[in-house]
């Protein structure tokens, strides 16, 4: 009788141990399911970084794209830069280096045969965040911003194209960069970096104009933090004291959704 109750309670034993082994395969098998299984079939956590394009001509940049599962679309809107030839990639977005999805689409922007003209805007006794809006309107951008001691603070008091005078309503080609000249006050010499931490670009731009600054260097990083347009980082850093016109390096998040 005791043998037979010693016999039982062996093949209990085992029959426990057997379960146990498969219960640990079995939980094994679901973390090596979970962890490479579904990855490989949803291609989850893989990603795709986007090339530059710029610069390239549609038959270049579909060959670049297609190798890397990518898609492009043209946008209707064509841009001018006189440093690129007609038809060729200007602009594009998502920025280069944005970690994106296989099949996400790329949208481009080409340069035009040739500039569009337009007139010249009077940008004298403008605030110099009127005088950028207002350039930016027409295809228009400042090249140079220099600061001399005036009563009229961050206030335009020339506008030169081409180290001459330009006037109002004189025609001028789409892409052109307009020198400026703006007051500076009486006595300032240095202005303070605002902290443009989470601020959108354009706004981030405004602010530095208003303080006597200007933007730097632009560079676009993917963020999964921050919002598209974001500023993520700056240099030099917020509160700084610097001297009037400096450029501020900023870092752009760019999503990759």
């Amino acid at each position: 009788m005791r043998l037979r109750f010693t016999t039982t309670k062996h093949k209990a034993k085992k029959v426990l141990m057997h379960l146990s082994i498969m219960l640990l395969l079995f939980i094994g098998y679901l973390i090596l399911l979970f962890q490479y299984g579904l990855p490989l079939l949803t291609k989850h956590n893989q990603s795709i970084t986007v090339p530059d394009v710029k610069g390239m001509s549609i038959d270049e940049l579909a060959t670049t794209l297609q190798k890397r599962d990518l898609q492009y679309h043209v946008n209707d809107d064509i841009a001018y830069s006189p440093h690129y030839p007609p038809s060729v990639v200007l602009e594009q977005h998502p920025k280069p280096g944005t970690h994106v999805k296989e099949g996400r689409r790329i949208y481009l922007t080409l340069n035009a045969a040739q500039a569009k003209e337009v007139m010249m805007p009077n940008l004298v006794d403008s605030s110099l965040r009127h005088a950028y809006i207002m350039l930016k309107s027409r295809g228009l951008s400042y090249n140079q911003i220099t600061y001399v001691p005036d009563v009229a603070k961050n206030a335009v008091i020339a506008q030169h194209y081409g180290g001459e005078p330009i006037l109002p309503d004189t025609p001028i080609l789409q892409g052109s960069d307009i020198d400026l000249v703006v007051g500076a006050g009486l006595h300032q010499k240095a202005a303070q970096v605002p902290d443009l931490q989470g601020i959108l670009l354009d706004d981030a731009i405004l602010m530095l104009l208003d303080v006597g600054l200007q933007p730097g260097t632009i560079t676009y990083q993917a963020s999964a933090t921050s919002p598209p347009k974001a500023i993520i980082q700056q240099r030099p850093y917020a509160d700084r004291q610097v001297k009037l016109g400096t450029a501020v390096d900023i870092w752009v998040a760019e999503t990759g959704e």
